[in-house]
């Protein structure tokens, strides 16, 4: 009997992950520069986007595989959506 073992690589997904202090249906200061920050695996990519200019934000995790973007808010309006 002969067994064959194959070894298929299978991506893995970073779990990006936020504070408790970002959820659903949040609201944000209208015309100021908010900060998102959060971990991951260290030295991934993480973006985030707003649906009201669809501009994409993206940085690279350190080596603790911490991150941080700044996101400029908009005049009252919306509903907007962070991505």
């Amino acid at each position: 009997m002969v067994l064959f073992f194959a070894y298929i690589p299978f991506p893995s997904f970073a779990q990006v992950k936020l504070p408790s202090i970002f959820t659903d249906n949040m609201m944000l200061q209208q015309k100021a520069s908010v900060k998102f920050w959060g971990w991951a695996t260290p030295g991934i990519t993480v973006s985030i986007a707003a649906s009201r200019n669809n501009k994409k934000l993206t940085t690279i995790t350190n080596a603790a595989g911490k991150w941080k973007l700044n996101i400029s808010t908009p005049a009252a309006g919306g509903p907007y959506n962070i991505l």
